[in-house]
């Protein structure tokens, strides 16, 4: 019931926004992720939806020749061997604050004051401004803000837990798993059961 609540005011949040917000434009996801010298290539692109307003724009990349192997599954797994990035770009001007599944997984995995300077950049987040998350192996998972925040942790734990919200058995919503997935006539066919998603 708690549970619940939480999710109502969430959702009312979102929806008083949105009432105060002009509408989001369509974003385009860039074909590539560049990580100093390596390039990973878009698998799929998508728009999280809330009470059906567009909150953001999400795009996962990935190496480029492994798409094929990539995309003909219904999920993904970070395998720790693979380089990754998940990219979200907001479409809302008034970003809450750190969504609950986020903040479960960040604290899982960072310090006491890296989530303190994560969080305090996340608040001044806005319309148009984007998180990277990227993985490589040997050097860790890397947040990066385009407002200048970056933050660092070693190993593949996180990388693999956030991707998992969007990419693993249990999605966020289906309908965005597949087209992150490369799947997009998957997308249209789940789309009636996509009032069963969680709220993140």
């Amino acid at each position: 019931m708690i549970c619940m609540m939480i999710d109502i005011r969430r959702a009312a949040v979102v929806a008083f926004l949105a009432l105060f917000c002009p509408a989001a434009a369509l974003a385009a996801a860039p074909p590539m992720a560049v990580l100093d010298d390596l390039r990973l290539e878009q698998n799929g692109s998508g728009i999280r939806e809330m009470l059906w307003i567009d909150i953001y724009e999400a795009a996962l990349y990935l190496p480029g020749d492994r798409l094929a192997e990539f995309r003909r599954g219904d999920t993904m797994a970070l395998d720790g061997e693979t380089a990754a990035a998940f990219r979200i770009e907001l479409l809302i001007n008034e970003v809450p604050s750190i969504p609950g599944k986020w903040r479960d997984i960040f604290e899982r995995h960072m310090t006491p004051a890296q989530l303190a300077r994560l969080e305090a950049a996340y608040d001044r987040l806005g319309k148009g401004d984007a998180i990277l998350f990227h993985y490589r192996p040997g050097i860790g998972t890397v947040i990066e803000m385009n407002t200048g925040s970056s933050e660092r942790v070693d190993g593949p734990g996180l990388m693999a837990d956030l991707l998992a919200q969007w990419v693993g058995p249990d999605p966020v919503s289906r309908d965005l798993r597949a087209k992150l997935m490369g799947h997009p006539q998957d997308a249209v066919s789940a789309r009636p059961v996509e009032s069963n998603d969680r709220r993140r």
